[in-house]
């Protein structure tokens, strides 16, 4: 049974002029594999969509308590950390996958939590 949904929209461009520095607030060393395929704007959509299927949106955890990872079937699901992994576990969550997808300089992310 899926107990959270969320989606999220980016501008691909909007995400291009950002200070360096930003990548570091959002980006964890072991999501560098899926930045070069993705960008930081599916890395940013991604984990703002799974912290809206956790009903919380950003708050409580930051953005680097959220990782992603590429599972050996090439789905991209989230480890969940500190508060982000609290908020998982009030929701009775099992499972989590992450669809990540661009068209025309938009990128949009979808994530489902399972129970």
């Amino acid at each position: 049974m899926i107990v959270g949904i969320g989606c999220d929209i980016a501008l691909e461009r909007r995400f291009d002029s950002l200070h360096p520095g930003f990548a570091k607030k959002v980006v964890r060393e072991d999501e560098m594999a899926l930045l070069e395929r993705f960008g930081i704007s599916g890395i940013w959509c991604s984990k703002e969509a799974i912290s809206k299927a956790l009903g919380t949106g950003i708050r409580g955890f930051s953005l680097l308590d959220i990782q992603l990872v590429e599972n050996p079937d090439c789905t991209i699901s989230a480890v969940l950390h500190r508060g982000a992994g609290a908020a998982f576990d009030k929701l009775g969550g099992r499972r989590n996958e992450i669809s990540i997808s661009s068209d025309g300089g938009y990128r949009v992310a979808l994530a489902a939590i399972w129970k």
